[in-house]
């Protein structure tokens, strides 16, 4: 009885210094939130925040013209709007219809119309 006794106190007073525990945390939680005051953001904060973009950065841009006739994958892709896709599909024309004459005959290609012909016919040259 005795044991039983001791062991009812030991609970008692385990409970009471949880809860008070409980209380304290309760209450210097809710200080902490009184205490933090929002911050107004300045106007233009957000126009000095850089945009961030899920692409991957763009390849660079060639220096010099690309023979288009004679260029490699790669060397392909680093034009504005073609990617591995079209690349292939490019070098398969090539391959298919023979070599182009003008920038006009990019436009047989699929996937390339007036507007990508527009930014791509400044950076390629065509050479038999």
């Amino acid at each position: 009885m005795r044991y039983f006794s001791k062991t009812v106190s030991q609970l008692l007073l385990l409970s009471a210094v949880l809860a008070a525990t409980v209380t304290y945390r309760l209450s210097a939680a809710r200080d902490a939130r009184s205490a933090v005051q929002p911050v107004a953001a300045a106007p233009d904060a957000r126009a000095k925040m850089p945009e961030l973009s899920r692409r991957s950065p763009p390849l660079p841009r060639p220096r010099v013209l690309i023979d288009i006739n004679h260029a490699t994958k790669t060397t392909l892709e680093t034009l504005p709007g073609i990617g591995p896709k079209l690349s292939d599909v490019i070098l398969e024309d090539i391959r298919n219809n023979g070599p182009f004459e003008s920038a006009n005959d990019l436009l047989r290609v699929q996937g390339i119309g007036k507007g990508k012909l527009t930014r791509i016919a400044p950076l390629v040259k065509f050479q038999p």
